[in-house]
């Protein structure tokens, strides 16, 4: 009998860690991830606090390097995007990214742990410098280096999400003062109310402004 071969789609967090349990659990399995970027298995949870911590590098939230991927056995593939999926055949069709061609992989099983996707916003500012999105580690690390190298006095974060709230926390800790702009009437979505009053009187404590109702339409740059 053939080892199973088992097909990750996503290299980080989650995505590493179901392809290592696997090679633990079946040493002898087949375990191939297909990941778009150019990093893997890294604690996007915690760029907030890093980015707020000046004495670490962005790259101290890498868990797993490739190279110590490839020594547990896992077929590690950097820039590949899976752009097919036929299920009754368990197949999966791979795009290259460098090279812009496409293959057919096999699988026993399929592990689809690709993430959240980033909500982009294409409105006029916004490929201006002091833009950023927080979404992998060169967000982060773009924004880490804008704050070291021009230290901003105002911030303006959009959306009120978790992780929107720890960068309230971590910029107001870099001393920035900083307003929250929210389309939504409320902030922390999902949340009791008794929880996001509690979120709320603290972000003021802190000086941070909440706005919102707010429809967002562009972005200027400003003196700060």
């Amino acid at each position: 009998m053939s080892s199973p071969r088992i097909v990750v789609i996503g290299g980080v967090a989650a995505g590493m860690s179901a392809a290592s349990q696997a090679k633990r659990r079946q040493p002898d399995a087949d375990v191939i991830v297909f990941e778009r970027g150019d990093r893997i298995s890294y604690g996007a949870c915690g760029m907030p606090y890093n980015i707020g911590d000046p004495s670490r590098d962005i790259e101290d939230l890498v868990v797993l390097t490739p190279d110590k991927a490839q020594k547990r056995g896992i077929d590690l593939r950097l820039g590949h995007d899976v752009v097919g999926l036929n299920a009754e055949r368990r197949i999966v069709t791979v795009r290259d990214r460098g090279t812009g061609t496409d293959s057919k992989e096999p699988f026993d099983a399929l592990v689809i742990a690709t993430g959240a996707v980033a909500n982009y916003l294409s409105l006029p500012g916004f490929d201006l410098p002091g833009v950023f999105h927080l979404r992998n580690l060169n967000h982060g690390r773009l924004i880490k280096r804008h704050i070291a190298a021009n230290a901003p006095a105002k911030a303006v974060v959009l959306g009120a999400g978790f992780v929107s709230m720890e960068m309230c926390h971590v910029l107001t800790e870099l001393g920035l003062k900083v307003q929250i702009l929210k389309k939504r009437p409320r902030i922390l979505r999902g949340w009791s109310e008794d929880t996001v009053s509690l979120v709320v009187d603290e972000l003021k404590r802190h000086g941070v402004e909440i706005h919102t109702g707010m429809d967002i339409t562009g972005a200027e740059p400003g003196p700060d």
